[in-house]
């Protein structure tokens, strides 16, 4: 991990990746409470999937992106056409992957262990009052309260 940045506000850059994921996760888990939001945010992925397809860099990318956006779509009829609520369980099944991927990710790469190129380590030269650990507990503690904030928002939807 060679971390070089032009500009910015690098505090906030460093840990786009972890809490950027948790936020994705928490965004899905929020929107799986209603049928009307749960179809909204699939199709969005569906959308996006298919605009990626312009960008995908191999045939395994072009494979993994229409795959998802097919699966997607056939389930986003399931929900609309012949069974309720599947959709719902779809999209929180995303988001739940995607927060506990990033919950577990920020622990295995910066509470585990500590590397000298760590995004949590470049973290600490820029703010030397937290440790590279007391950086990653942040960011850990961060995801798992985001991934708590999606869980109660689509209970009260």
């Amino acid at each position: 991990n060679d971390l070089r940045y032009v500009g910015g506000c690098r505090v906030l850059i460093i840990p786009a990746g972890y809490v950027g994921s948790a936020i994705w996760g928490s965004l899905f888990v929020m929107f799986s409470g209603g049928k009307r939001t749960a179809t909204g945010v699939a199709g969005t992925l569906v959308g996006l999937l298919l605009i990626s397809l312009c960008y995908a860099p191999n045939r395994t990318m072009v494979l993994l992106n229409l795959g998802y956006a097919v699966v997607t779509s056939v389930f986003i009829y399931l929900e609309w056409a012949v069974f309720s609520p599947i959709l719902n369980y779809v999209v929180l099944f995303y988001g739940a992957f995607v927060g506990i991927h990033a919950i577990f990710d920020t622990y295995q790469d910066t509470i585990r262990r500590t590397v000298l190129r760590s995004d949590a380590y470049a973290c600490y030269e820029q703010c030397p009052c937290c440790l590279p650990k007391c950086v990653g507990i942040q960011w850990g503690l961060l995801n798992v309260a985001l991934q708590i904030f999606g869980v109660w928002v689509a209970l009260m939807q």
